[in-house]
């Protein structure tokens, strides 16, 4: 992900993660942040993580999810959820925002040859 915000500590050999935008569930947007399996703990450096905490606090629609291998934690601005590891038949759903945000693992739906 390019932005003026981010300085030269985030670049991936650096920070040892990758940020991505992506669509997420309705209208929300997601901010994917894929971290190195080898340094599970880099996007909890403080730099880092008070930047995730500022997008998930300031970003209305946006969810910060952070994936280690198949772990997925959801960045809120209040606290973070540990979803645990997500099989290929789940996907992770966020309801609702800030504080009253609810985060869950649930089946991923079924998607036909039209894409809905």
């Amino acid at each position: 992900m390019v932005s003026a915000d981010l300085g030269p500590e985030w670049k991936p050999d650096r920070a040892k993660l990758i940020i991505r935008l992506i669509p997420a569930e309705g209208d929300r947007l997601c901010v994917a942040v894929d971290v190195d399996e080898g340094l599970a703990s880099a996007w909890q450096r403080p730099d880092i993580y008070a930047k995730l905490k500022r997008i998930a606090a300031y970003s209305a629609g946006v969810v910060v999810r952070v994936s280690i291998g198949r772990r997925r934690i959801v960045v809120l601005p209040d606290r973070d959820v540990d979803v645990g590891i997500v099989g290929d038949d789940e996907e992770v759903e966020v309801t609702g925002n800030g504080a009253l945000a609810e985060v869950r693992k649930v089946k991923r739906r079924a998607v036909d040859a039209a894409g809905h």
